[in-house]
């Protein structure tokens, strides 16, 4: 039974809670316990306490009597609670149903539980002390009385024992352990209480069980840490002289079995009495103690237990943790913050946080590995995974050595898009990593040093721990999602610091001392307390003259704009060492902090430091270090300092992330530089630099020296001394050299076995070898006969890790070698003889001293050189790690010299600013600096830990400004912050333990209906008057609104991030409306939200919004191309987080949650919004107006702070389903919006009416109604006045503000030119004499035809009539009329029949293929000879020719290649040839052809040539040259490189083609993009890959760069044509597809299939970019060469409908309303300006249809068109507006 109930029922809470709701309930469970008896009994009655004591009689028999019985239970906090009534149980149940599955009670006799004696019936129980002192942290609970008017004393008390027996007081031990320590205390602190303990620690009867059982009682952890000190200090003093604390070392060394369990109680009780007693430590045994403690075995407590004797176990904890607690299932036990008690020792503080600290970065690695091993998939939501890490360099910095890797990052979800490096907080300088390459058995830990090639996955890393990379394996790195290691390392290393148990004030961080003195430097001062206040206050000193007074005293009451408050927070300030002042939001904390330091500053003087920039005459300093202003974000601190800079110039900021310009000059970095520049550095820190930077690169020369005869493939002379004898060295190196070698080095041709014989050996060896060394001669014998050689580079034959010469910024290299095949598998293969006949080894020791070396065989040479190798590998190996050690130590030396320059530039400062990171990282600079005074602003958001890294053992005053009820120290792991309490801050701890502090009261930010929503927080918080000024929002009926909604929310991209759609559009469009009022700029504007995932939702509506068109309608202009300019026009959003200390005076909030499933309240939750402390920071942001997005009944079921705040939101009107806006223009008008499209009823930020303001045109605005000012408003309507001197009107558009005069009339009109009498159309303003008559001329040339020119231009002199004339061989043709018929060649064919071999020549009239043939049939070269038609043309053309010149034509002599036939070509002389032959010049090898014969032989098919099918170029018949540049023939060189192309690529190219269309399939784009990017450069004309490689970049969101990759497919293709006229794209950089020397004109030409594929990626693409018109021009190409294209129709469909959209958004943004819009008879629409109506027609120029109207009616079958989302037309008959 007792097995049993210990298990857990999950829903036990849940059914108990059901049974306190229900009186007729259900059964539940309950564990009873008795005497050590657990029973689990079922309750089925209703539950009370006459029911429980009814079922505890039937469980436990032997209890009979229900007022014998005391029940009670434990509760969270370890104490003992007794249940006496019906509401006591119920309180009981409601506490243990938030920690227990199942009630637990436990049942006692009261005689057991009163002691020895029963006590006397009271009743009524006695006053509560607690509560009488003040505060009683039992509350309710208390068994005692909480009034104070009862007089009763007595109080409920154990009974005492009467006579002191060994029993008696084990029994009494037994009864005061069993109940709380509470009760413990007021008992043990009172008088009889306290005479007991003094008896009983004194008496002899007192066993070694009892002593055991008091160290225990006395040793609880709630009784040494209770606030009640003077009771418990009075129970610790009772013990001092006591014969228990003189025998405690007895009692110690009794102990067996001696543990360490055992002991501690003692140990911790040595302690508590040496802290609590001034004498105590005479009797106390710590040697003893210490010495039993030693001596215990290794256990967890061993280490806790002897922090006494080498100091605490927590200083020597590694900060990286091991691989085993890495990888523990269950971490080892993590202490918790002690929140409203005291720590026993500055021991227990310091540690208790730098295990809280060291747990917060190690879980998300420990629970993103164990996801990781365990392969349990999905999204790792602890830490970011890297893949494929390999080594790729090494370089030697300042700061160590440094490694290059490259990675391939993991997917994040529902993440499609590439990873942006530049804005991601991955891989951040000082991340840690954790590497492993198998699976984690092995770790090994680095940090990011460098991330400026993140773009191309590579990362710097610097390795922990001296550990090394082997570049020949592949890692896995892991990156904690969560923990920022740098913020980390530096605080837990300062805490382990010896120096910190000298922390200062103790008093009130361990003991929590509530009373705080003043500053310690202040009695040291020459003036003491006396102030000067006229720096801060000049107003003062016109009041009280010298306006000096004592802070300690009471302060004088001035004229100024400080509260009363603020001058209590000031004086707090100023007179205590520690202080804390709370400042709730508009408070004006910040401006505090900043004149508290301006007056310290004032009043506190520096040592003086003698230097050229400081000095100062004073001889008595006030203070020894300068100011140190520390804040947790580079924001809050440049802020902050920007504010001091103003008064004071002695600044210096430490850290580089500031982004104030002011403080560039006071960085420090940047005065270093200066510093150096001057020579304004001392001489000896100068010198230290140099020294220690010399021994850097010294070391670095040796280290790369280790690396080269690490990476030796061979033995060098040098490096075999010590390693081999020297006559091997001589007889290596000295035969080597005087033999021939074929110049051949001396070790590769040893190794080689060149035929040098050196192979008598001599006797003694021979002896000492026996056997073995007649193997040799054998084996150098054999090696000999077959002259074997085997060549094996040390770099193939071993697996190195090497350095090649350094690269790009000082990079080296790493090349991965990897072991080839062993030595003797190597022999087997090229020596069988010598591996068949001697397999036996001679053994290595014998070989090391042999001294002839060339006598060896091959395979005892390699032995032997890799035993040489193997030692100089090792001498090496083990100098590099020393020298590594000696180069880290370099470096630490070198930036110790660098931080005494900088410490001396820091002592000059009067204020120094940095973050608490750099403050941990710096905190030997800031001991050595002892800042006496320290400022941390924002201290409620710092954990402790960082804090006590910032203060020093000199600190004398800090000063912690900050706000706890806001947002808490962010932390890693959820854990710690809920059961640890890690994310209390040192503020939030001091505040709640009571310590004094002060609080700002006035807030000066919120209007007074914004400040009421967080009056439940802060109920003292009143409104400064200047706030019931503020101006209400313009444009919305109330400056504080809650939308309601339930819109659901989604998943968002990272893991625990939510987004909301809805909330998104709303937000984005009241964002829209609200800058559309003329009265706010983007920069007046936040958006806030509680998620990450929201915050880029809205951010990417809000850059879609703002991209291509201001909110106010106007084009941005170019400067929208660049990011920066469109983000300055766009509010900023971020979350709530990152916006703490900011405010704004508009405010949007999206709340995001509603998740609230109906009929199921009790499934949606709100996350984030139940934390209070940050919905006070996002309620608290706004000045003047705050709009609220939510769920408004999941936040009240959900939370009783949102359910408060909705509650008075609901009675003062401000919540609602719907936001009402009015318009500026029109007060009395009133727009409701609920959903994001109704937004559009006042889309120009006014109201649905027409603006009808009178322009200075004259014109009425044709807009809606909207706030904006019409000084830059151009009028879109038409002129429309008269011109002077014609009845015609200005058509141009409105130009009465640019130019009041009308351009000159323009009206086509008919008039007569003076100087022809002709009439033409001119425009009406021109003179017809100062234009050129265009009308026919009448005039006749020579030829008898007509003037082709106009009238107003000189006559042709050349007739451009076609006429038909007859040529000399007979034939007649069409020619210009003035050309000859002698030089016009005939080009009818040819039908005369060759002699020679009957074939019909197939040449023309003019040129016949062969002349010589023609002329055996002509007789005669006259006119009139019969003959063939071309030898009558060739005889009239010579006769011709002869009569012009007076000569014949003449050939060469030389021999060139002429067609005879077109089966056959042979070679003519140009004797032999007729003067009407033309010929061909082959380009490639100069052979000159007849161009008949030629082009015949060209046309021939490849068949007919080679009598193959195989694809060749067409030759040269006469050399075979192939034919590659003739430019007649260029057509049929192109179709074969076409033809070789396509075998090319299905040879080559398909493998990898096919492969990368593979990983499309896959959208493994970036694979993809550099397979195709392979192809491509090894074949251009490969258009697949083209195609691939487009859809490719389409993937990666490369529009531009993807379309060009299709426009070269498309300009080869056949449809090249159609698409010159669309535009080329604009890229970023300069881009080509293929490489610029390929000459494209023998790039083959893509098929038609594969064309129309290409087109319609482009389309597509061209959507992508939104050029929609482009896109469908694109379709129509497509359609018109494949009218059946379905992917061409709907692409085609779709860019014109987003075309459509696109136009009609623009066009519309000029109209003040919806309505304008009207369709064709045939459905194409268009637009009538003005007031809507149509007024004139005119034709479709689509279709050609009459569209308008007259009257404002419109043309028959024209309608009004809904396509701008109007249901009528403006002007109709509908009278509501839009």
């Amino acid at each position: 039974m007792a097995s049993e109930g210990r298990g857990s029922d999950r829903h036990a809470a849940a059914a108990l809670q059901e049974t306190m709701e229900e009186p007729c309930s259900r059964a539940f469970r309950l564990k009873l316990c008795h005497n050590e008896s657990i029973r689990l009994v079922m309750v089925t009655l209703q539950l009370s306490m006459q029911a429980l004591v009814e079922a505890i009689k039937k469980t436990f028999s032997e209890l009979k009597s229900a007022s014998g019985i005391v029940i009670s239970y434990g509760d969270s906090e370890g104490e003992t609670i007794t249940v006496e009534t019906d509401e006591d149980l119920n309180l009981a149940l409601g506490d243990m149903s938030a920690s227990q599955a199942v009630p637990r009670f436990s049942v006692r006799e009261k005689a057991m539980a009163t002691g020895l004696a029963p006590a006397k019936p009271s009743s009524q129980a006695g006053p509560c002390k607690f509560f009488q002192s003040g505060y009683c942290r039992n509350g309710s609970r208390c068994k005692f009385s909480h009034s104070s008017n009862n007089s009763s004393t007595g109080s409920t008390s154990i009974v005492r024992p009467v006579l002191l027996s060994a029993w008696s007081i084990e029994r009494w031990l037994e009864n005061l352990i069993g109940r709380s320590p509470a009760d413990n205390i007021e008992e043990l602190s009172s008088p009889p209480g306290l005479e007991m303990l003094c008896k009983v620690a004194s008496s002899l009867q007192l066993t070694r069980k009892a002593a055991d059982m008091l160290a225990k009682l006395l040793t609880r952890d709630e009784m040494r840490s209770s606030m009640l000190r003077h009771e418990t200090n009075k129970i610790y003093g009772s013990l001092a002289d006591s014969r228990y604390a003189m025998q405690l070392q007895a009692h110690m060394t009794n102990q067996m079995p001696r543990t360490d369990e055992g002991l501690k109680p003692y140990l911790l009780l040595i302690e508590e009495l040496q802290l609590r007693t001034s004498d105590g430590w005479k009797y106390l045994p710590l040697d003893a103690a210490e010495k039993l403690i030693a001596e215990l075995p290794e256990t967890p407590l061993r280490d806790e237990l002897g922090e006494r004797l080498g100091g605490p176990v927590f200083r020597k904890i590694p900060i990286i943790p091991s691989k085993d607690e890495l990888l523990s299932v269950i971490p080892t036990a993590v202490p918790v913050n002690k929140v409203g008690l005291r720590y026993t020792s500055v021991l227990e503080y310091l540690e208790t946080h730098f295990r809280l600290l060291r747990e917060d970065f190690i879980n998300p690695l420990r629970q993103g590995i164990k996801q990781y091993i365990n392969r349990q998939g999905g999204y790792f939501a602890e830490v970011r995974i890297y893949s494929n890490v390999e080594l790729k360099g090494v370089r030697f910095t300042l700061n160590g050595i440094e490694n290059k890797v490259s990675f391939v990052a993991e997917k994040v979800r529902n993440k499609t898009r590439e990873i942006n490096w530049e804005q991601s907080k991955r891989l951040m300088f000082g991340s840690l990593l954790c590497m492993s390459r198998d699976n984690f058995q092995t770790i090994t830990w680095a940090t990011v040093a460098g991330r400026k090639e993140l773009a191309q996955n590579m990362v710097d890393l610097r390795l922990l721990d001296g550990s090394d990379l082997d570049a020949s394996f592949k890692y896995v790195m892991v990156e904690s999602a969560a923990a920022y290691f740098e913020a980390y390392s530096h605080v837990l290393k300062s805490l382990q610091r010896e120096d910190m148990e000298n922390i200062p004030f103790k008093s009130h961080l361990i003991s929590l001392v509530k009373h705080v003195k003043e500053p310690a430097y202040l009695p040291q001062r020459a003036e003491g307390d006396r102030y000067d206040f006229s720096s801060a206050f000049p107003g003062g000193t016109k009041e009280f003259g010298q306006f000096k007074f004592h802070i300690l005293q009471d302060w004088p009451e001035w004229n100024s704009t400080l509260d009363s408050s603020q001058v209590a927070a000031l004086k707090h300030a100023l007179t205590k060492n520690l202080a804390l002042i709370q400042g709730p939001p508009g408070t004006g904390k910040t401006f505090v902090g900043m004149l508290i330091v301006k007056l310290l500053l004032a009043n506190l003087k520096r040592e003086a430091t003698k230097t050229r920039h400081f000095s100062t005459a004073e001889d008595v300093p006030d203070l020894c270090g300068p100011v140190l202003i520390v804040c947790y974000t580079n924001h809050a601190l440049d802020q902050f300092l920007e504010g001091i800079f103003r008064s004071e110039k002695n600044v210096i900021r430490i850290g580089g992330r500031s982004k104030n310009k002011q403080l560039d000059g006071r960085n420090l970095q940047n005065l270093l530089q200066l510093a150096r520049e001057n020579r304004d550095v001392q001489g000896a820190y100068v010198r230290k630099a140099v020294a220690a930077r010399d021994d850097r690169r010294r070391l670095e020369a040796e280290i790369r020296r280790c690396v080269d005869e690490l990476n030796l493939p061979y033995v060098t002379e040098t490096l075999l001394h010590g390693v081999a004898t020297e006559d091997q060295i001589t007889n290596l190196f000295y035969l080597g050299r005087t033999s021939a070698l074929a110049g051949k080095k001396v070790v590769e041709a040893w190794l080689e076995a060149e035929n040098l014989r050196y192979v008598d050996v001599p006797a003694r060896r021979v002896e000492q070898v026996a056997n073995r060394y007649a193997v040799l001669d054998d084996e150098v014998e054999a090696a000999d006969l077959h002259d074997q050689t085997v060549n094996v580079p040390r770099e193939e034959g071993r697996r190195t890790q090497g350095l090649a010469a350094p690269g790009d910024g000082g990079w080296v290299h790493v090349q991965t070698r990897r072991r080839n095949r062993p030595v003797e598998a190597v022999e087997q293969q090229q020596d069988p003889v010598v591996n068949n006949a001697h397999r036996d080894e001679v053994p290595l020791e014998l070989l090391v001293d042999y001294p002839d070396v060339w006598s060896l065989p091959l395979r005892e040479r390699k032995r032997l050189h890799e035993y040489w190798l193997d030692e100089i590998h090792a001498n090496a190996q083990k100098e590099l790690t020393r020298f590594k050690q000696e180069y880290e130590a370099a470096c630490i030396e070198c930036k110790a010299a660098d931080s005494e320059i900088q410490l001396s530039l820091l002592r000059r400062a009067k204020v120094i600013g940095m973050t608490t990171t750099a403050a941990a990282r710096l905190h030997d600079i800031l001991v050595a600096l002892k800042p006496e005074i320290v400022v941390v602003e924002e201290a409620a958001e710092v954990l402790e830990s960082h804090i006590l890294a910032c203060i020093s053992p000199y600190t004398k005053h800090l000063i912690l400004i900050g706000d706890h009820l806001q947002l808490r120290p962010s932390v890693a792991t959820f854990r710690l912050a809920q059961r640890h309490k890690l994310d209390v801050s040192m503020f939030e701890r001091l505040v709640q333990s009571g310590v004094e502090h002060t609080m700002l009261k006035t807030q000066r930010r919120m209007k007074p209906c914004i400040a009421k929503l967080i009056s439940s927080i802060y109920p003292q918080l009143r409104n400064h008057p200047s706030v019931l000024e503020y101006e209400d929002v313009k444009g919305v009926k109330s400056s504080l609104f809650f939308l309601d909604h339930n819109a659901p929310e989604e998943a968002g991209h990272e893991a625990g991030s939510k987004v909301n759609l809805a909330e998104a559009k709303l937000v984005v469009e009241l964002c829209s409306y609200l800058l559309k009022q003329e009265a706010y700029a983007p920069g007046d504007m936040t958006i806030l939200t509680m998620y990450k995932g929201q915050v880029q939702e809205i951010s990417r509506r809000l850059k879609d919004r703002f991209q291509c068109r201001r909110v106010t309608g106007r084009p941005l202009g170019p400067e929208a191309e660049n990011s920066e300019a469109t983000d300055s026009w766009m509010p900023r959003v971020s979350s709530v987080d990152d916006f703490q200390g900011e405010e704004n005076d508009i405010i949007l909030l999206s709340l995001v949650r509603s998740n609230l499933v109906p009929g199921k309240e009790d499934e949606g939750t709100i996350g984030f919004l139940k934390t209070g402390n940050r919905v006070c920071v996002a309620l608290s942001r706004a000045r003047k107006g705050l709009y609220i997005f939510g769920n408004a009944q999941l936040l009240a079921l959900k939370s009783p702070l949102w359910k408060g705040i909705l509650h008075g939101l609901h009675q003062d009107g401000l919540m609602g389903s719907k936001l009402v806006l009015c318009c500026q223009n029109h007060p009395g008008v009133e727009t409701s919006v609920q959903h994001a499209e109704d937004f559009l009823q006042v889309g120009d930020g006014g109201c649905s009416r027409p603006c009808e303001y009178q322009l200075e045109c004259g014109h009425a605005c044709p807009r809606r109604c909207h706030p904006e000012s019409h000084d830059t408003f151009i009028c879109p309507k038409m002129c429309l006045k008269p011109y002077d001197g014609c009845t015609h009107r200005c058509v141009k558009s409105c130009h009465g503000r640019e130019d009041p005069a009308c351009p000159p009339c323009k009206e086509p009109v008919l008039k007569t030119f003076p100087t022809c009498g002709h009439e033409q159309s001119v425009p009406c303003s021109t003179d017809p004499a100062k234009l050129t008559c265009r009308s026919p001329c009448k005039k006749l040339l020579s030829c008898g035809h007509a003037c082709p020119e106009p009238c107003g231009l000189p006559c042709a002199k050349l007739c451009r009539q076609v006429v038909r004339k007859e040529l000399p061989c007979g034939h007649a043709t069409k020619m210009m009329c003035p050309q000859d018929p002698w030089t016009f060649s005939c080009l009818e064919p040819c039908r005369d029949i060759l002699p020679d071999c009957e074939h019909r020549c197939g040449g023309t009239c003019d040129a016949p293929p062969s002349v010589e043939h023609h002329a055996s049939s002509a007789s005669s070269l006259v006119p009139g000879t019969a003959g063939t038609s071309a030898a009558r043309f060739s005889a009239a053309r010579s006769a011709r020719d002869h009569a012009v010149t007076g000569h014949a034509r003449s050939g060469s002599s030389a021999v060139i290649p002429a067609s005879a036939c077109v089966e056959s070509l042979a070679q003519l002389t140009l004797e032999e040839s007729e003067s009407s032959d033309r010929f061909v010049e082959l380009l490639d090898c100069g052979h000159i052809f007849e161009v008949t014969g030629l082009d015949q032989w060209m046309d021939m098919d490849d068949s007919a040539e080679t009598c193959s099918k195989a694809i060749v170029l067409k030759f040269c018949p006469a050399c075979k040259t192939p034919v590659r540049k003739s430019f007649r023939y260029a057509n049929v060189v192109k179709k074969k490189l076409h033809q070789i192309e396509l075998v090319k690529m299905k040879v080559y190219g398909h493998e990898q083609t096919r492969a990368g269309m593979g990983m499309l399939s896959r959208k493994e784009y970036r694979q993809a993009f550099q397979i195709f990017t392979e192809v491509i450069k090894n074949q251009p004309g490969n258009f697949e890959a083209h195609l691939g490689m487009a859809q490719a970049l389409r993937g990666l969101k490369e529009f531009g760069y993807a379309v060009t990759h299709l426009r070269f497919i498309a300009e080869r293709s056949s449809l090249a044509a159609d698409i010159r006229s669309l535009p080329v794209p604009r890229l970023k950089r300069p881009y080509t597809p293929v490489p610029s020397s390929l000459n494209l004109s023998f790039v083959a030409v893509p098929s038609r299939s594969l064309t129309i594929q290409a087109l319609i990626q482009w389309g597509s693409a061209l959507t992508s970019l939104t050029e929609f018109s482009d896109a469908v021009r694109l379709c129509e190409i497509v359609l018109k060469h494949d009218s059946t294209n379905g992917s061409g129709k709907r692409l085609k469909e779709m860019a014109e409908k987003r075309l459509t959209h696109q136009v009609v958004e623009a066009v519309s943004a000029e109209f003040s309303a919806r309505g304008h819009w009207y369709q064709c008879p045939n459905g194409h629409v268009y637009v009538v300006g003005e007031c809507g109506g149509p007024m004139q027609t005119s034709h479709c120029p689509d279709c050609g249809s009459i569209i308008g109207g007259e009257h404002h009616q419109s043309a028959a079958g024209n309608t009004h068109s809904t396509i701008d989302g109007s249901d009528h037309a403006l002007y109709s008959d509908h009278t509501e507006p839009y």
